[in-house]
């Protein structure tokens, strides 16, 4: 079975490194999921596929969807959790509760511009 494909350009707005990045994971995760079927995909396998595949690419794309913007007011840096390599999430914030006064009750992570820690609003 052949398919012809209708080749799309990358958007200006977006960098091509990001969309290069997500397309490989798309087809790396179709890919899994279909290699060596013996029967095809159900509607409901095939449905719950393209919802985890839009989930990411609107995650990656549209963080602010799914994410309250941050901002770290010793340098004016915004972003979002996802953007941060320090977060209390993942436990790595050195001396964190030396650093607040709420025992890091209100603390997201480390500002990835000037290493500030960074509390929710």
């Amino acid at each position: 079975m052949t398919h012809e494909t209708k080749m799309l350009a990358y958007s200006d707005k977006l960098g091509a490194d990001e969309q290069v990045s997500m397309e490989e994971m798309i087809s790396s995760r179709i890919f899994d999921e279909v290699h060596g079927l013996t029967d095809p995909m159900g509607e409901e396998d095939c449905n719950a596929l393209g919802r985890e595949i839009l989930y990411n690419v609107l995650r990656k794309f549209r963080p602010d969807l799914f994410e309250q913007e941050l901002t770290c007011y010793n340098c004016k840096w915004k972003g979002y959790e996802s953007d941060m390599e320090k977060t209390v999430a993942k436990g790595n914030v050195p001396d964190l509760y030396e650093r607040t006064d709420d025992g890091a009750d209100s603390a997201v992570g480390e500002c990835p511009e000037c290493g500030a820690l960074i509390e929710e609003a």
